[in-house]
């Protein structure tokens, strides 16, 4: 099975790959100012949009590795007001 699950992993990409091609090049040649190429409110926008936070997130999280939870800023806060 995981032979099977590569290869139709592989033709979904390929078929994805190809629906990302046409958005994008339907997007470049219907704009009329190069300044303007996904700015407007379209499918190929969000579709590019969603397909760059998912493989970026991916990216992310595999460069930086776990991160530690952020910091909470309240006691600086609370000492910056009590200091005034």
């Amino acid at each position: 099975m995981p032979a099977a699950s590569a290869r139709l992993s592989v033709i979904a990409s390929v078929v994805f790959q190809d629906y990302m091609n046409e958005l994008v090049m339907f997007e470049v040649d219907k704009v009329e100012d190069e300044s303007l190429i996904f700015r407007e409110n379209t499918i190929g926008t969000k579709s590019v949009e969603a397909f760059l936070r998912l493989v970026g997130m991916k990216y992310l999280h595999e460069a930086l590795g776990e991160l530690p939870p952020p910091r909470s800023c309240a006691r600086s806060v609370r000492v910056a007001l009590l200091r005034k």
